[in-house]
């Protein structure tokens, strides 16, 4: 009995999950006069450090040990509520999308019926939960793709930031 508990315990010990962001990427949403197409807002290139990342929160693991990697967030934040139409409730949608180097184009997110009322955040509601992602975040030239469809129009660039944050697990 207590060979098979103590074979379990070193099974959990082998494996651990840790959470990571990304660092926060800026970028502008451009003005906004046509409200009848989908707007390419921005395309976010990021190189996440998985080896630093893993080695910052748990030295007992390399970035040969990631198991899986899952998207479980993805905000937008204004660098300033700028009212009226020049904030997040000038979308009624925003939808995010991965890309990476020999990657398909993925959705990770997207967010409908984005309420009529200022705001200076989103938090994306994400589709790609059950999805594994470690070949993007490994992969050079990761890419999110961010567009949205136009409620209002807007009148100046809105400067923002995106943080992505991942769960991974790691394991031996």
């Amino acid at each position: 009995m207590s060979v098979l508990l103590l074979s379990c315990t070193m099974k959990d010990d082998l494996q651990r999950d840790i959470v990571i962001n990304t660092d926060a990427i800026e970028f502008g949403i451009p003005i906004r006069t046509n409200l009848e197409d989908t707007l390419l807002i921005a395309e976010l290139q990021n190189k996440v450090n998985l080896s630093e990342q893993i080695a910052n929160n748990n030295n007992q693991f390399t970035v040969a040990d990631l198991r899986s990697a899952y998207l479980t967030s993805f905000i937008i934040k204004l660098d300033e509520l700028d009212t009226p139409n020049n904030d997040i409730s000038a979308f009624t949608s925003i939808k995010v999308e991965l890309k990476a180097t020999a990657k398909p184009l993925i959705l990770l997110g997207i967010t409908n019926n984005i309420p009529n009322r200022d705001s200076d955040s989103l938090n994306v509601n994400i589709t790609a939960s059950a999805q594994p992602l470690q070949d993007y975040l490994n992969a050079d030239n990761m890419t999110y793709v961010i567009s949205g469809v136009a409620r209002n129009a807007t009148t100046k660039v809105i400067q923002a930031k995106a943080v992505a944050r991942y769960k991974l697990t790691l394991g031996m």
